[in-house]
């Protein structure tokens, strides 16, 4: 039995926010996912004191992902 999984990189999920519980590791695998490989628009919003980080995706400005580590 063989699966074939293709990628819709084009789909507009509107606007997503995932809140984690870890730290560093989380944030950062789940960032380079939307804004790499599905070149979404994300906004990470780490723990107290640290400064948000921002991705504006060159092709799809309709979908957002907010990061928020809780």
């Amino acid at each position: 039995m063989e699966y074939v999984v293709h990628l819709n990189k084009d789909k507009n999920i509107g606007k997503v926010v995932y809140i984690v519980e870890g730290g560093r590791r989380e944030l950062t695998l789940l960032g380079h996912i939307f804004s790499c490989i599905f070149d979404y628009s994300i906004v990470v919003a780490p723990r107290k004191g640290m400064p948000y980080l921002k991705y504006e995706s060159k092709k799809n400005k309709l979908s957002r992902v907010f990061l928020v580590c809780a």
